[in-house]
């Protein structure tokens, strides 16, 4: 009885709007001070480094190498291009979708109030969407969207541009796209017309069009790199897993922690029983997720969605690119997803869906070591090696960056180079014929190019890199070096650049 009342009175709780303003804001604050004191990696501050130096057109003809879509671009794009904003306008971005996704989640979709906080406070909300700023911080507010449109059944056309729209994020989610968007057509187009009321299936039939037109667009943005790939020269080539490995990744990011840490912290006699309780609440998910399928009216939609959407990630993950990071939290969007719009149906459906998403919030508690380990540690150096670039260039000469990640950061004109397709002397050549003194930024040995030519002096060195408990671990030296040209040398190349 007293944990029934404890339970009313939370949900309670859930009607008072002053409490769900005070749930978004304690939100909205924490995520927003763990941004600030988060360092972004290689594949978040690439996209700032993308919207600093590219154009609009650029940036779409850059997808085709990028692998993504240029929709998450878009979003870092104003903060970048109209207020100046260095690495710091991810995070803008970022919060701003999730702060937003969050607001949709406690004001507007209707849902348990406890499991909407379990929701709010996983890991993937509370951390990975938000805090390590990539693409994927666009998935929740479009799903959350979805679902309450869903839950209204009054608007096909803008269902099936949030369906569109969801295109958009990641190639991970176009699974659920397409059975989306096939449901829709069987339910609100076929059986209308079928029933006799040609005019609903009529609106319906256009209202799919919007979502066929955004997913053409995505496709349009990516199709070039789809033929790299079929010709072994893609950002996915060669980078997929093995079963083995995917169910490794889910499993090290989804499990219990606790009594490992206290056997390890507090006293060696704490059992270590981590791996049942893991065993067992992944057993309690499929027996609830099973059990809320089966009470709901919609049994047939529920087990497409989630059966598609999930299988459509693992093939793509031992096929085209590899299920690792914020990744492996895609697989619990569906899931959340089919528990919102089944929510309505029934009062088990509601009991069952609030005890799947505590469940896997138990299952996050690896998110709270990462969380504590980026407070309190460097994420990655690649920030404060920047700083000491930014410092040592103090002289107005070209630069040119040979693969050093914290290069992007430069809010300077700098030209990345690829040292495969381009040698210094070529670039020297065809990009700067005229310059006799030049920044060169590397991770490589450059002794062996120093000649009676070219004379390279060591500004600084620095060491760049992840923390090992990103899971990408590396450390890579790099170095600043000025580049004197040989003043009968510069005339040489400019003699070769006019031939």
């Amino acid at each position: 009885m007293k944990a029934n009342n404890l339970i009313n009175k939370t949900e309670s709780l859930g009607q008072k709007k002053w409490f769900l303003w005070s749930i978004w804001g304690l939100y909205t604050f924490l995520v927003i001070a763990l941004c600030s004191i988060h360092e972004p990696w290689g594949d978040e501050h690439n996209v700032w480094s993308m919207v600093y130096r590219l154009s609009l057109p650029e940036l779409w003809g850059a997808m085709r190498e990028e692998g993504h879509f240029c929709l998450w671009h878009l979003c870092v794009w104003p903060w970048v291009n109209i207020f100046g904003m260095d690495y710091h306008a991810l995070f803008v971005a970022s919060s701003l979708l999730m702060s937003g996704a969050v607001w949709l989640l406690l004001f507007k979709l209707e849902f348990s109030f406890i499991g909407k906080l379990f929701i709010v406070f996983s890991s993937p909300f509370f951390y990975y969407f938000p805090v390590v700023a990539r693409c994927y911080a666009l998935i929740p507010p479009i799903l959350i969207a979805t679902a309450i449109v869903y839950q209204k059944q009054k608007n096909p056309f803008l269902y099936c541009f949030l369906i569109g729209l969801l295109a958009h994020t990641h190639a991970y989610m176009e699974g659920m796209v397409g059975i989306l968007w096939c449901l829709f057509i069987y339910y609100y187009v076929y059986i209308p017309y079928k029933h006799g009321e040609p005019q609903r299936a009529k609106k319906n039939g256009w209202a799919s069009l919007i979502t066929i037109v955004l997913v053409l667009l995505a496709f349009v943005q990516i199709m070039g790199g789809i033929t790299d790939a079929a010709e072994g020269a893609s950002v996915a080539f060669g980078r997929v897993d093995i079963a083995q490995n995917w169910l490794i990744s889910i499993y090290e990011k989804h499990r219990i922690q606790l009594s490992m840490t206290l056997h390890q912290h507090v006293s060696t006699l704490i059992p270590k029983i981590d791996l049942p309780i893991t065993l067992f609440l992944y057993v309690s998910i499929t027996i609830l997720l099973h059990q809320l399928i089966q009470s709901s009216e919609n049994k047939v939609t529920y087990r497409w969605i989630v059966a598609v959407s999930i299988i459509w990630q693992i093939l793509f993950a031992i096929n085209i690119y590899g299920m690792a990071f914020q990744r492996v939290y895609l697989l619990y969007l569906p899931l959340l997803y089919i528990i919102w719009i089944a929510y309505r149906d029934n009062k088990d459906i509601r009991r069952y869906a609030t005890y799947i998403v505590i469940c896997f919030w138990l299952l996050n508690t690896p998110a709270q070591y990462d969380i504590l380990k980026d407070i309190t540690q460097e994420y990655c150096s690649d920030v404060s090696v920047a700083k000491q670039l930014e410092k040592s260039i103090t002289e107005d000469y070209p630069i040119i960056s040979y693969g050093a990640e914290s290069s992007w950061l430069l809010k300077k004109d700098v030209l990345l180079a690829d040292e495969t397709k381009n040698s210094l002397e070529n670039i020297l050549l065809e990009v700067y014929p005229t310059d006799s003194i030049l920044y060169l930024i590397t991770s490589h040995d450059v002794t062996s190019l120093h000649n009676d030519r070219l004379t390279f002096n060591k500004i600084c060195t620095n060491i760049e890199g992840n923390n090992e408990f990103t899971g990408i671990g590396y450390e890579l030296e790099v170095g600043l070096y000025t580049v004197t040209r040989h003043a009968q040398t510069s005339e040489c190349n400019i003699y070769r650049a006019n031939r």
